[in-house]
């Protein structure tokens, strides 16, 4: 019993969890509407902008202008981050070509550690796909942002203490790689900040197709630009759906040994009923209602046993539990139970070998 639990236990763990890291169609990366275009190269930190001329960044909003009308009713947002013209260029660690740092700000991790991240420059439509109202952000702020984390600015050349800019904080945007922090324009006035382009995102009226996606792509390669559409979460469903198939297999098969090792040491019993007229029918129903049963118990007590350890990892965030698909639920109550009761019935029908004597011991 405890290896069919065990053995049934990991299936049902590994769909909550694959079912946690699943995006709903309400978060994940981004929209299945959106592309978002960067222009730092991929290996480099986000923070880098590579230096472009005003000729080069033009070629670049054609491009990018060029992946939107291939969309319908696709509109284009220009993303800006800032850097302080005092710093001096810094080489790329992938290329090697020239690149700006853009002004971080750090979330604080521990006592002296920050999780460092580009802070975009607001500007209306930014600000409200963080959930803000761009008319009732104060002057005096120079941070909006959805983090909840505590927030310190750096600057790339200056030495200077830690500093907590004036903040605002807002619910944050709904998808993971759209800007959650952002610079206002009084915050770059204030540290004499300067906007550098840095990439766009483009968002279609409908939901983008595959075909789409390669052909933007396609179009950025040529251009030197990197692109992200919405995770697929394909790798997700497969990891699931094998981790269910492999767990029931292998459920399955203890079940069958154990079944097994049952009717071997009942075996005496089972010629005693046999001989007092017991049918096929009748050994079939007694080994079919023990597999069945042994599977029910064995997924109670298996699923009971990892919902415990997962309500333990998830509890704070246990509405994870209520995204798992109903058909996996069903697999495991239903499925398992008469899988194993069909195959008892299917398998035990043979008339034992000797009747009414016991064999040599």
């Amino acid at each position: 019993m405890a290896a069919i639990s065990l053995a049934l236990a990991i299936p049902v763990a590994a769909v909550v969890v694959a079912t946690a890291a699943q995006a709903t169609p309400a978060t994940g990366n981004l929209s299945d509407r959106q592309v978002l275009v960067r222009i730092p190269q991929p290996g480099d930190p986000p923070a880098l902008v590579p230096i472009s001329s005003a000729s080069r960044l033009r070629e670049l909003a054609d491009r990018v202008g060029e992946m939107a009308a291939a969309l319908p009713a696709s509109t284009v947002l220009p993303l800006d981050l800032a850097y302080d013209p005092a710093a001096p260029p810094e080489l790329s660690p992938t290329t090697g070509q020239p690149v700006r740092h853009a002004q971080e700000l750090g979330s604080a991790r521990g006592d002296s550690e920050f999780a460092m991240a580009p802070a975009y420059v607001a500007s209306p439509a930014l600000l409200r796909l963080a959930g803000a109202d761009p008319a009732a952000i104060p002057r005096s702020v120079d941070v909006v942002t959805g983090q909840a984390r505590s927030l310190v600015m750096f600057a790339p050349t200056r030495t200077r203490d830690l500093e907590h800019p004036p903040t605002v904080r807002v619910p944050g945007p709904r998808y993971t790689s759209l800007p959650d922090t952002l610079l206002t324009v009084g915050g770059l006035a204030r540290r004499q900040l300067v906007p550098v382009r840095a990439g766009w995102l483009i968002e279609s009226g409908q939901h983008l197709t595959g075909p789409q996606v390669a052909a933007a792509r396609r179009i950025a390669a040529r251009a030197g630009l990197t692109i992200e559409s919405r995770d697929g979460q394909a790798a997700v469903q497969t990891v699931r759906a094998s981790a269910t198939a492999g767990g029931l297999v292998l459920a399955l098969a203890v079940l069958a040994m154990t079944v097994g090792l049952i009717r071997s040491e009942g075996a005496a019993d089972l010629r005693t009923l046999t001989a007092t007229g017991a049918d096929a029918g009748i050994r079939r129903t007694l080994t079919a209602a023990t597999a069945g049963g042994l599977a029910l118990l064995g997924v109670l007590l298996g699923t009971f046993g990892a919902g415990l350890g997962l309500v333990a990892v998830y509890r704070s965030d246990l509405a994870a539990f209520g995204h798992v698909p109903a058909i996996y639920p069903l697999i495991f109550l239903v499925g398992v139970p008469s899988a194993a009761t069909a195959a008892g019935w299917l398998l035990a029908g043979r008339e034992p070998a000797s009747i009414a004597r016991r064999m040599p011991q």
